[in-house]
């Protein structure tokens, strides 16, 4: 900002990046913890989420 010193300029820097910092280890936790859930997903739900078998169907004939 106009008027601002040196220090002021460094310590309004700090806070915005301490904030962006949080804000991308707490992105990278959210990734880890969705992947974690997706795979618990798979394992609990693997038996209902696997294709039955088709029944076999007649061919058409006139």
């Amino acid at each position: 900002m106009p008027g601002d010193n040196v220090f002021q300029a460094k310590f309004r820097a700090r806070s915005v990046a301490r904030k962006m910092s949080k804000a991308a280890d707490a992105l990278a936790d959210a990734a880890k913890l969705s992947a974690a859930a997706w795979a618990a997903f798979q394992r609990e739900y693997a038996d209902v989420m696997t294709p039955r078998p088709q029944r076999q169907q007649r061919p058409f004939q006139f």
